[in-house]
């Protein structure tokens, strides 16, 4: 297709000319009446929109598309049915949505020979899917018998965007009607079960699919897997790999990585190292998924020791750390209070050209907060500056914990109104934060004043509000107990 060129001032006169009428010869000075008053435009016919549309002029059609009268956009689409591409070009450029009903019709019944997909697609590919069910009937009526391609395409639209109860209305409304349903719409329903944790429903489902003789796809085996390891339902999630290899559909590195994500959750590192070596025997190599999984893992589990090897074998393979990489790596450091480490870790990702994100710089916070190294704190929140990435709600909780922990409880509170300056609303734990601050340092006054402030806005005091507090009776009863 051409590309689309950009009228000139003769062209468009030119193509706006009606075709019957003789061109007159320009004259040698234009009268003043017509300078003063200047001719209507010429009117749009049936040859301009079918000379633009094959020369691709676009644009123009776009421009003139308020003013083609409905008669001509109708012969204009029934000339161009044979040529499907600059049907719809046409289409799109005159804003098929704003058209009356008998030219959407005709629209839908030519687009949809041989089949009716892209007709289908003028709307549903647009987010539109209320339009797309209305198209489904309009091909209905015309005696256009959309197929199951086309269905799935309206029920993943719909389970993409949350609504699968609309999506199974639909699923038992063919159902009802005799369509032959394929083992991929019985897979998008179930995927947007499991989405909903309905996991009993979508094993139900599953083996209804069965039954009827249709063969599931490595997918909704890894759906299924997915929403019983999210469960914590490692026996079931098992239980499904097995039945796959039973019948012949071989685990992917997807499947692994699900199964070891699930065990790393549990605790259960012996199996972890089982299901790694097994994955490894079949001849399957771990992607970069895998290591981050594992190597998050084992920090969270404190094993930094094996964390590092695995980043060390990832490096061997040519597979590059990620961010979430580094920032697991950093996490465990950080727990093991060796910051020396962190900063140097750091420094030589940053050497890398990697870019650290929100999740990594409010990990090192974390960590230089809980280790009491505030300087370098202050220090991040400068680089994060610099580097345009935005502190969110767990950066200033977690600064504001540090501050109160060094006894900096002003500066905590300082921070408390650049968050809201921000737009960022303090959650309980902010409110909890000061109080304790303000209660260790004896300062009940303020801390009252905090708990009225949280009050106000609707949270509503718990077990953490009052244990706050008491940090005021403790500091006041040691600090009596020392002067006696």
């Amino acid at each position: 297709m051409k590309s689309p060129k950009l009228l000139n001032h003769q062209t468009l006169k030119t193509l706006q000319a009606p075709t019957h009428f003789p061109q007159k010869p320009p004259t040698s000075a234009a009268p003043l009446s017509s300078l003063a008053h200047p001719t209507s435009p010429l009117p749009i016919t049936h040859h301009t929109l079918l000379t633009s549309s094959q020369s691709s002029q676009w644009y123009f059609i776009k421009q003139i598309a308020p003013n083609i009268p409905p008669s001509l956009i109708f012969d204009a689409l029934f000339d161009l049915r044979k040529s499907p591409e600059l049907f719809l070009k046409f289409i799109s450029q005159i804003e098929f949505h704003r058209l009356d009903v008998d030219i959407r019709c005709l629209a839908i019944a030519i687009v949809a020979q041989p089949s009716p997909k892209r007709s289908f697609d003028l709307e549903a590919n647009g987010g539109r899917l209320k339009k797309a069910t209305e198209f489904l009937r309009f091909m209905e009526t015309l005696g256009i018998q959309p197929n199951v391609v086309t269905y799935n395409t309206i029920i993943h639209g719909y389970c993409s965007i949350g609504r699968v109860g609309r999506a199974q209305m639909l699923f038992s409304a063919l159902k009802d009607k005799g369509v032959e349903l394929d083992s991929y719409m019985y897979g998008l329903i179930i995927s947007g079960m499991c989405k909903e944790r309905r996991l009993e429903e979508a094993s139900r489902l599953f083996n209804k699919m069965l039954e009827i003789g249709l063969v599931s796809t490595i997918v909704t085996y890894n759906t299924l897997i997915d929403g019983y390891c999210n469960k914590g339902d490692l026996d079931k999630a098992f239980g499904y790999r097995d039945e796959m290899v039973k019948k012949g559909v071989l685990p992917t590195v997807s499947t692994y990585n699900l199964l070891i994500h699930a065990l790393l959750m549990e605790g259960k590192m012996v199996e972890v190292d089982d299901m790694v070596k097994e994955m490894k025997d079949k001849g399957m190599d771990p992607d970069a998924i895998t290591y981050n999984i594992l190597i998050n893992g084992y920090c969270r589990s404190g094993i930094a020791k094996k964390a590092f090897s695995l980043r060390d074998e990832m490096l061997s393979k040519w597979i590059e750390p990620t961010n979430v990489t580094y920032t697991s790596l950093i996490y465990v450091l950080s727990k093991r209070k060796r910051m020396q480490d962190v900063d140097d870790l750091f420094k030589k990702l940053l050497r890398k050209g990697v870019l650290p994100d929100l999740v990594m710089f409010n990990a090192l916070i974390d960590g230089h907060c809980a280790n009491g190294t505030m300087e370098c704190v202050f220090a991040l929140l400068e680089a994060m500056d610099k580097m345009k990435v935005h502190p969110d709600g767990v950066t200033y909780n977690t600064l504001m914990q540090g501050c109160c922990r060094e006894g900096k409880v002003k500066e905590a509170r300082q921070l408390m109104e650049e968050m809201k300056r921000r737009g960022i609303k303090p959650v309980h734990i902010s409110f909890i934060t000061l109080i304790s601050g303000y209660s260790k340092r004896s300062d009940l006054k303020d801390a009252l004043k905090v708990c009225n402030d949280m009050l106000s806005i609707g949270f509503n005091p718990t077990v953490l509000t009052y244990n706050a507090l008491m940090e005021y009776a403790k500091t006041k009863k040691a600090i009596l107990q020392n002067s006696s």
